[in-house]
């Protein structure tokens, strides 16, 4: 990824489109068959980001994972007007 991701609420939401998107989820596919590991995708909207206030456990998860990516138009909008680019919903 060359963009930087979107950080909302602690958690690093990737500024890609949906092209981009799955170019990401076959490189790290690629990279884990290489060294025998797997990779997560986390698909993130404002109610995960809601629950991750409340739960240390699931923002944990969000920002550990592999790539974060925008599920829904909300989501956008917020990044949005804090400043921070990301491009479409995937």
């Amino acid at each position: 990824m060359s963009r930087p991701p979107a950080l909302l609420m602690g958690v690093p939401v990737a500024d890609l489109t949906m092209a981009e998107t799955l170019d990401e989820i076959g490189r790290l596919i690629r990279g884990g068959r290489g060294r025998g590991r797997t990779h997560q995708v986390s698909t993130v909207n404002v109610d995960f980001l809601t629950n991750a206030l409340a739960a240390p456990e699931l923002l944990a998860i969000l920002q550990s994972a592999d790539l974060c990516i925008a599920d829904d138009m909300p989501l956008v909008w917020v990044a949005r007007l804090l400043d921070m680019e990301i491009r479409e919903r995937v």
